[in-house]
């Protein structure tokens, strides 16, 4: 985390929850948790036209989701299976947001198959 965000959360005056997106890259995971967060187009975390991979690491939203009077932080994670990571990277990075995080949304293109869930037994 940089020092720049963890100088920000330091300021919270009270507790919040936080909330991971995870799936396989480019299926839609920053899209979804903008929807989730009501950002308009062209805000919140970049969505991208390419096969390329936009999230490297997990990103912070700067805006909290309010739930029931609580307040949830949203993070995205960079897609599982990306053409350029190795998949002890993805781990690292999957692991870190499930120790983050209170709730985990996987994001999935289909059903949860075979291919999904030996993914996620890996990690």
């Amino acid at each position: 985390m940089g020092r720049e965000t963890a100088a920000w959360l330091a300021t919270r005056g009270k507790p919040f929850a936080v909330m991971a997106g995870a799936g396989k890259f480019r299926t839609g995971e920053a899209f979804l948790l903008n929807r989730v967060l009501q950002m308009p187009p062209g805000k919140g975390f970049g969505v991208g036209e390419t096969v390329q991979a936009c999230t490297r690491g997990i990103w912070v939203s700067s805006h909290f989701l309010s739930d029931k009077g609580r307040d949830v932080l949203v993070l995205d994670t960079e897609g599982i299976d990306a053409l350029d990571a190795e998949s002890e990277h993805d781990v690292r990075i999957f692991a870190i947001a499930v120790l983050l995080c209170s709730t985990l949304v996987y994001n999935s293109m289909s059903h949860l198959d075979e291919a999904a869930v030996q993914a996620l037994s890996l990690m």
